[in-house]
This record gives structure tokens, C-alpha cells and sequence, in this order.
């Protein structure tokens, strides 16, 4: 923020979600300020000194999505800077954030919604076997030295669900 015209600049809204992209002062009001990031939006009516955070709106970047095949109610998504998330009925209130970071790929098996993979930024991979419940690291076999997109794609064989694909700079 700035008081001076430009000449000095103060640190405003620290306590927000980051990658901001939209900022409104009210037209007759200074002190009202709306804030839109990747985190959602907040609402500042002192000059963002404070921040309120507006929860539970609708609205997420999906990088990916995904449905399982077993269980056609559950659906899960990679997003932008707020993880891997999922819903057990699709419902907007009902999703769950369940792998922190850029949320990308989300697979799940297609014979058990218990096994399912994903990954966040710079490929790094994990795996779930209840649900989503909790997941381990997933990178045994991929070398630490190799390339990798900071979307990383991987995919389930669809002949064989025991068999999975990654690719990084190498397959």
C-alpha cells in the first residue's frame, strides 16, 4: 500500500493466500477493499490492515480431474496452489483437501477407489491405499537426477491397473 504516491510502499495482507490476481477499493470508500488470489477472496474494511477470508465460495482452478470408476460418486481434482481434493457426493460443501501443494494428476484405480495416486508440483508422487485417507511417498524407482515437468503426467495401463506410467524425462 501507498500513501505517498508511489514514493513508499507498505506490506499489506501478509496473512493471505498468495498468487494475488484481483484487487477492487470500493468506489466512495477507501477503507473497503476486496482481495481475489488463489486462495479465494478476502474483504479488508481497514485499508488492509486486516484481512477476512470468505470461505466456502464455489469456485476452485482445476489443473485435473478425475472419477472413479468403482465408485461413480467420488471425484477428485489437482488444483491450482490448494492441493488434491475430493468428494464422496459432488456436492459443493463436501470436498476435502487430502495432498497439500499445486494439487495436478489424480489417478485412481479403477477396480478399488481405495488405491489412488497423486502428485504435486515438480512430480513428486505419492500413493494412497485407503481412500485418501493418508499417502506415502511413491518415487522408489524414479531416479532423483531425472527431469521432471512441473505438471508431471503419470496414467494406471489400462490393461493392467498393477502397472503405472511417469513421465519425467524419461518414461
Amino acid at each position: 500500500r501507498t500513501q505517498s504516491g508511489g514514493s513508499r510502499w507498505d506490506r499489506v495482507a501478509e496473512d493471505v493466500h498468495v498468487d494475488h490476481h484481483a484487487l477492487e477499493m470500493h468506489p466512495t470508500d477507501s477503507t473497503l477493499t476486496v482481495l481475489g488470489n488463489d486462495g479465494g477472496v478476502y474483504l479488508s474494511s481497514d485499508e488492509g490492515e486486516s484481512w477476512k477470508h470468505l470461505p466456502n465460495l464455489p469456485i476452485t482452478q482445476f489443473y485435473e480431474c478425475e472419477v472413479s470408476q468403482s465408485e461413480i460418486n467420488h471425484y477428485y481434482g489437482g488444483t491450482q496452489d490448494n492441493g488434491t481434493v475430493m468428494t464422496t457426493d459432488g456436492q459443493a460443501g463436501t470436498w476435502r483437501n487430502i495432498l497439500g501443494g499445486d494439487g495436478f494428476h489424480v489417478v485412481v484405480d479403477p477396480e478399488s477407489s481405495d488405491i489412488m495416486y497423486a502428485e504435486y508440483q515438480w512430480g513428486r508422487f505419492f500413493r494412497s491405499v485407503n481412500g485418501g485417507n493418508s499417502f506415502q511417498w511413491a518415487m522408489s524407482g524414479i531416479a532423483n537426477g531425472d527431469r521432471k515437468n512441473w505438471n508431471t503426467p503419470f496414467v494406471i495401463d489400462p490393461n493392467n491397473s498393477a502397472i503405472l506410467y511417469y513421465g519425467a524425462n524419461r518414461l
